[in-house]
């Protein structure tokens, strides 16, 4: 009995196939195709990047919809995903994700964003990715900072101040630098003008900073001599 020859789909169709997918998806605005794509399990570089596409829109979708409890999820359920891409392309898709549920919740309460962070830092822990939970927790205590209560404002500068130890045994002079006027931005709220002044001094000369650092700086400047 002779057998037939078995037709082996190349590389190439295969993604093309996921991007015909990822296109009826978009189309059809639900989650379902996206969730299908993102479970499939290709790990190429093609179909890598479609599935990042895949994650945006979930991202969007859910907070179109209000739905912002799932995009936590999104991040735990694809913990294979975030261990075949660069981490810098990881921090990327989780800052897009925060800059999503912010938008979403404009105008409204942070509370929301506030626990989104919460259990991001927390995934962060848990996956050891130190660089990306350092810049959640930075934006997590501005967050915190905008609730202008007591508490909330007191453990933003618990928070900060923690990463502040961290970040100078590093060579991270940007986040240094947006930690330090974070902790300026703190001791305002808290109407410590002092410590606020000597923050303000600290950060330029400390060490050299961006253009776009330093554009930040003269703003506080103005904000604080007000």
């Amino acid at each position: 009995m002779t057998e037939e020859p078995v037709e082996y789909m190349d590389e190439e169709e295969v993604v093309d196939e996921m991007l015909v997918e990822f296109e009826a998806a978009k189309a059809a605005g639900k989650t379902d195709g996206f969730v299908k794509i993102l479970g499939s399990g290709r790990s190429d570089d093609s179909a890598l990047k479609v599935k990042e596409q895949c994650i945006y829109s979930l991202a969007r979708l859910y907070a179109a919809q209000k739905m912002l409890d799932q995009l936590m999820p999104l991040l735990k359920t694809n913990n294979e995903f975030f261990g075949a891409i660069p981490k810098a392309r990881t921090a990327k898709i989780v800052r897009v994700i925060l800059d999503v549920a912010g938008e979403a919740q404009e105008g409204e309460s942070n509370e929301k964003q506030v626990q989104l962070c919460r259990d991001v830092v927390a995934w962060c822990v848990a996956e050891k990715r130190t660089f990306l939970r350092q810049r959640v927790e930075g934006k997590l205590a501005g967050l915190l900072l905008e609730q202008k209560s007591i508490s909330s404002t007191h453990e933003a500068l618990k928070m900060v101040n923690s990463l502040l130890a961290e970040l100078k045994k590093l060579d991270d002079k940007q986040l240094l630098t947006e930690t330090h006027l974070a902790e300026a931005r703190i001791y305002h709220a808290m109407e410590n003008i002092p410590k606020c002044k000597h923050k303000r001094i600290v950060c330029p000369v400390c060490f050299s900073v961006s253009i776009r650092t330093y554009n930040c700086l003269l703003c506080c400047v103005v904000l604080f001599d007000a």
